[in-house]
C-alpha cells in the first residue's frame, strides 16, 4: 500500500495516493511501535504538504515525529516535509534548520538518498537567497550523494539546480549540467 501511494505522488495523483496511505494506516494502527503507522502519518502529511494544505500537513508530520519517537527512531523525510511546509509559509530561516535537521539524521542514519535530499533543499534554501556559491556547494553534494543511489528524481534537482546556478556564472558549466538533467 505504501509504495503504490508514493507511486501516485510521484505521478501527482494525490487522491489516489492518499486513500493507499489512509488503507495502511488502518492496518497498521492497531499494531503497538508499528513502524507502518509512522510512515502512513508522514505520507499522509507528505500528500498534505504538495497539495498546499498546510495546516494537515504539519498536523500529520507532527503525529508521525512522535510515532517515530515512540520507537526511539528519527525519519529524516519528516523534517524534510517540516522543512516544506515552513518554506510554503514564507519562513525560510526555520525551513532551512528543519533541512540542517533532516540532513544531520540522515547522515547518522547512513541513508544517502534522504542526505541527497536535504542537500537538494539546502541549496534551494541558498538559491532564495541569492548566495549561489554555497547553493552550488549543496547541490554538488547531493550529487555525490545520488551516486551512491542513483536515484533519478534527486539527480534531476541537484543537477537542474546546478545549471540554474550556473547560468549566470559560467554558461558552459550550466549547459552541462542542463544536457545530464535532459538525459
Amino acid at each position: 500500500l505504501n509504495s503504490i501511494g508514493e507511486l501516485y505522488i510521484v505521478l501527482k495523483d494525490y487522491p489516489k495516493a492518499l486513500n493507499y496511505f489512509q488503507r495502511q494506516k488502518k492496518l497498521h494502527e492497531k499494531i503497538e511501535g508499528d513502524q507502518g503507522f509512522a510512515y502512513a502519518l508522514y505520507d499522509i502529511g507528505n500528500v498534505f504538504e504538495e497539495t498546499n494544505q498546510l495546516d494537515s500537513a504539519r498536523y500529520y508530520e507532527e503525529q508521525a515525529l512522535e510515532c517515530f519517537r515512540s520507537i526511539n527512531y528519527e525519519e529524516p523525510l519528516v523534517y524534510k516535509t517540516l522543512g516544506n511546509i515552513e518554506m510554503k509559509l514564507g519562513n525560510p530561516s526555520k525551513a532551512l534548520s528543519y533541512y540542517q535537521q533532516s540532513l544531520q539524521i540522515a547522515t547518522q542514519n547512513n541513508e544517502h538518498r534522504a542526505s541527497a535530499s536535504a542537500y537538494n533543499k539546502i541549496a534551494s534554501f541558498y538559491k532564495l537567497v541569492n548566495k549561489p556559491d554555497s547553493g552550488i556547494y549543496y547541490a554538488r553534494k547531493s550529487l555525490e550523494e545520488t551516486e551512491l543511489t542513483f536515484h533519478k528524481k534527486t539527480i534531476l534537482e541537484a543537477v537542474t539546480l546546478l545549471s540554474e546556478f550556473y547560468e549566470q556564472k559560467d554558461a558552459k558549466e550550466s549547459l552541462r549540467y542542463l544536457k545530464i538533467a535532459n538525459t
